[in-house]
């Protein structure tokens, strides 16, 4: 197909998408591996592993408020998965 025929085809038909190769040693892709979801792609994985501080805070901004008694509730729940992790050892 050339240039003069793409002019016609809409634009999700003549967008490129870039791929690149990452060498990486077979432990550390075994580790990769060990962290991706089920349903999760290597890119994806990589995409959620780079995720900066600014988008952490931007989907915090977006959850609800949380009051004392969520906090406490918090609190409570790390207390008891604290003591099951200690009585394991």
């Amino acid at each position: 197909m050339g240039a003069r025929a793409a002019k016609h085809l809409p634009p999700f038909c003549t967008q490129r998408i870039h791929i690149s190769t990452i060498r990486v040693s077979e432990e550390v892709k075994e580790r990769l591996r060990d962290l991706k979801r089920d349903d999760e792609s290597f890119n994806d994985l990589l995409e959620r592993l780079s995720r900066t501080e600014k988008d952490v805070e931007r989907i915090a901004e977006s959850l609800p408020p949380v009051d004392d008694e969520d906090i406490e509730r918090m609190d409570e729940a790390r207390d008891r998965l604290n003591e099951s992790l200690e009585e394991r050892r």
